[in-house]
């Protein structure tokens, strides 16, 4: 089996587009599913559609670290988001990521805590 692609793409906050080139609730094996990788000056989340945490059969394993809003799941940096991009890996779905940069203080860290 061949190892997925994955590439990163740098962006500042201010120019923001859907992640998910408007696709909902499908992952793809025949194409690169897009994420966007948030990060301040002290951490960095993930984030995904809320369906794929549940899809990928993670939903009991994402700690409190993590944040949710809007349908969204921002997976932190260091355990959640690497756990669901072993199982994307692991699936053979291949992804992209692009990373974020929210300045000092990003916005996710006012949002709720993610809770099973």
């Amino acid at each position: 089996m061949g190892t997925p692609s994955h590439t990163t793409e740098r962006t500042h906050a201010n120019n923001r587009q859907d992640p998910t080139g408007g696709q909902t609730e499908m992952l793809h094996k025949d194409q690169i599913n897009k994420f966007d990788y948030h990060y301040d000056r002290g951490h960095g989340w993930l984030e995904v559609p809320a369906w794929m945490i549940e899809r990928m059969g993670l939903s009991e394993v994402i700690s409190k670290y993590s944040y949710v809003k809007d349908g969204k799941v921002y997976l932190e940096e260091d355990i959640d988001a690497g756990t669901l991009l072993h199982a994307l890996d692991k699936g053979g779905y291949p992804f992209e990521i692009r990373e974020i940069d929210d300045g000092s203080d990003s916005e996710i860290r006012t949002y709720r805590r993610y809770s099973q």
